[in-house]
């Protein structure tokens, strides 16, 4: 590899197979040890290729030019199929452990993009003497992105094909005539919730999976910018802070420790997945921050996941955690800062709801990670007290930040 042309933009340890074609089967490759897996980057004529290498002897794997003729594809959680230009399969098995995982997502995701790049660009650049395309007039912009013109009973307004389609397009594409919506789904960006219009129409779970706010990822929800924070804050969040705000909740003795009635929190939880008007539903306050503790606990990836074990360990002071959270990406550490800045508040009423920072840390804390990854229970345990005292020390120092 040319360092100084090429260089790896995502990476993941991986175990390596082939595909044979007579049984129809994986292999395992190499020596079936664990390998890295790359995707480069060569920026002098912008080529990729996926490389890997087996961690113990450096045998390469995989070698491959990526072009519009590559796939990649997720089989399962731990395990992606790639096929090559000449149609050669490889499969990559990934470590179930949480970390690894979320590797081998980014991994996929950068291959995805980079293929989509290049496969778009293999379309720009085939010749355009049997195509259409450069001579279609495109429609004005208000045109283009505007709701479409119907009449009372949803039927689309057709517009008439151009006169270069006639001349030159396939005689067997019939021209459209009649469109009819059946549904319809408007975004509310004030509520964040989808508005439906004959929803019997749409297909079996796009209600229920377009509005799901728990067991989500933060940035396939809706996000509002929040003061302070750069990357965007989720919606339902914001409205839960406000919703327990007005239910007096800083003021409520226990907030955050007391559990509340189990029936009426699964209630409230479905109302918000099913997009519900939950935010008027009167309801026990202890309701909303428990709510708020399993929207963190219920993320596919923990916050304090997203960084190594031993960055947790080691900040256990105000000027630690200041220098750790550098090291946290994007939104995790928007959202790691939202959630001490609320907790902050909280611990100004510690005089009347006995909540200190000390004690949030302690309930609020377990939700944000999980031992998965630790396979000795006493080290899970005292990674658990390190999470705690990370956390209080999180929230004092936003609180010194305020105060300067």
């Amino acid at each position: 590899m040319d360092i100084q042309s090429e260089k790896s933009i995502a990476s993941v340890y991986t175990v390596v197979y082939d595909f044979s074609e007579i049984d129809k089967s994986w292999k395992v490759a190499g020596d079936g040890g664990w390998s890295e897996l790359h995707i480069c980057e060569d920026k002098t004529d912008q080529s990729y290729r996926i490389l890997a290498w087996t961690h113990e002897s450096q045998e390469v794997l995989v070698n491959v030019n990526l072009d519009a003729k590559c796939e990649y594809k997720e089989k399962s959680e731990n395990f992606h199929s790639f096929k090559d230009q000449e149609g050669l399969r490889r499969g990559f098995g990934f470590h179930r452990s949480d970390r690894n995982l979320v590797n081998a997502r980014e991994f996929k995701s950068k291959v995805v993009d980079t293929l989509k790049a290049l496969k778009k660009e293999a379309q720009l650049g085939a010749t355009r003497s049997e195509s259409i395309y450069n001579n279609v007039p495109m429609l004005p912009a208000e045109e283009r992105f505007s709701p479409p013109e119907m009449d009372k009973n949803g039927k689309m307004r057709v517009r008439p094909s151009r006169d270069v389609k006639k001349r030159e397009a396939d005689t067997n594409i019939a021209e459209v005539t009649n469109v009819q919506r059946t549904a319809h789904v408007t975004y509310n960006k004030a509520t964040g919730e989808y508005e439906i219009q004959n929803p019997e129409n749409l297909p079996e779970g796009w209600k229920q999976l377009a509005n799901q706010k728990f067991g989500v990822g933060p940035t396939k929800i809706p996000g509002v910018t929040v003061e302070n924070y750069d990357a965007k804050i989720p919606l339902l969040l914001v409205q839960l802070k406000q919703r327990l705000i007005d239910l007096e909740g800083l003021q409520e003795v226990g907030i955050f420790r007391l559990a509340p009635d189990a029936s009426e929190s699964n209630k409230v939880k479905k109302m918000i997945d099913e997009g519900g008007s939950w935010m008027d539903y009167q309801c026990d306050v202890n309701v909303i921050s428990n709510l708020i503790k399993i929207w963190f606990r219920d993320l596919p990836s923990p916050i304090l996941n997203s960084v190594d074990a031993a960055v947790i360990e080691m900040s256990q002071s105000v000027e630690a955690v200041e220098k750790a959270m550098k090291m946290f990406p994007q939104p995790e550490r928007s959202l790691l800062l939202w959630l001490w800045d609320f907790c902050g508040e909280v611990a100004e009423y510690s005089d009347i709801n006995k909540m200190s920072v000390q004690n949030l840390g302690i309930v609020i804390g377990p939700n944000l990670f999980n031992t998965l990854n630790f396979e000795n229970p006493m080290k899970a345990m005292d990674f658990s007290g390190k999470v705690v005292t990370f956390f209080q020390k999180g929230v004092e120092m936003r609180q010194n930040a305020k105060k300067s």
